[in-house]
């Protein structure tokens, strides 16, 4: 009976010694195995980022360009426009100075730049023209100044009763404060009335 019992003991140890345990190492590799399918994923989503970051300095550059012109011509941009004329008193001059003169009679002041007393609000490329009548001597004309430098000038020369008229234009680049007038040179004078022949008109061409 003790033999019997001894030879069924036996028995199962072989059974159970013949069963496949799993191994430590068989864990790792497993494992080993995940990481490296992980790394290689990040390395393909890496390559990605690397080639969008590659095409954002491109984009970058067309927005400001596409900016840019939106400033220039879109329609947020300022609308800047004026035109004046002198008055209806006729014969202004000759005085023995430069006269600055002063354009009273506004039909147009769109933006609200118009102003004797301040200068332009607004960086820009900017437009004038103006224009003098004169019916008699002297000499008749006046001058465009900006930051008190002549620029242009529209004078004529006379010393007879005859009626004459003159004008000139410029396009200026103009940083904020600064002021544009004219001038009515020493000597000279000019005349105005209803007609309105006297005028001084300007407008933003584009903002920089």
């Amino acid at each position: 009976m003790a033999l019997l019992q001894l030879m069924l003991v036996l028995a199962s140890l072989t059974v159970v010694l013949g069963q496949d345990v799993p191994s430590p190492t068989s864990d790792l590799l497993v494992q080993m195995e995940e990481i490296k399918a992980k790394m290689e994923k990040l390395e393909k989503a890496n390559e990605a980022l690397s080639a969008e970051l590659k095409v954002l300095p491109v984009q970058m550059e067309e927005i400001k360009a596409k900016m840019e012109e939106q400033k220039l011509y879109g329609s947020d941009s300022p609308k800047v426009a004026f035109s004046a004329a002198l008055n209806n008193a006729g014969r202004i001059g000759p005085y023995g100075v430069d006269t600055t003169l002063v354009y009273t009679k506004v039909f147009t002041n769109i933006g609200n730049h118009y102003n004797q007393y301040t200068g332009i609000r607004r960086r820009g490329v900017y437009f004038f023209t103006f224009s003098n009548y004169s019916a008699g001597s002297p000499s008749l004309g006046s001058s465009l100044y900006k930051n008190g430098v002549m620029i242009a000038s529209a004078a004529i020369w006379q010393n007879s009763y005859t009626e004459n008229q003159s004008s000139n234009a410029v396009a200026l680049l103009l940083e904020v404060g600064d002021p544009v007038y004219i001038r009515l040179p020493s000597g000279h004078q000019v005349h105005d009335n209803t007609n309105n022949h006297c005028t001084f008109s300007g407008f933003l061409l584009f903002p920089m």
